[in-house]
């Protein structure tokens, strides 16, 4: 979340554990964004 979302520690630590997991969640799936565009910019 830190890198992905750049949210502070601070902000981390105040998320009640169903938010937290939204914000897992919403990693994952940019993360496998950035996957799936450089993939396609390797022209693979």
């Amino acid at each position: 979340m830190l890198l992905i979302l750049r949210m502070q520690p601070s902000e981390i630590r105040r998320l009640s554990m169903d938010e937290y997991w939204i914000w897992v969640d919403v990693c994952h799936k940019e993360i496998n964004r950035r996957i799936e565009l450089a993939d396609r910019l390797n022209g693979q």
